[in-house]
């Protein structure tokens, strides 16, 4: 899989979204305002685990993931 897919599911759209490495680094920050659905590229982004968090509206949501070779 070379992207990761995230779709509200109420219809609200997302805020801010950011990839976080296991050091605590940002190494990814796609521009998602005023959407519901976004495909993530993870082409670029080594292997290793990583926290997905998106914010929309007061709620804030965070996933781990982890990106294989």
């Amino acid at each position: 899989i070379d992207y990761i897919r995230i779709e509200s599911t109420d219809g609200s759209d997302f805020e801010v979204l950011s990839i976080v490495d296991m050091n605590g680094k940002i190494v990814g920050f796609p521009n998602l305002q005023g959407t519901n659905n976004y495909e993530i590229s993870l082409n670029g982004i080594s292997p290793g685990i990583y926290f997905m968090e998106i914010r929309r509206d007061v709620l804030v949501e965070r996933m781990k993931f982890i990106v294989l070779e």
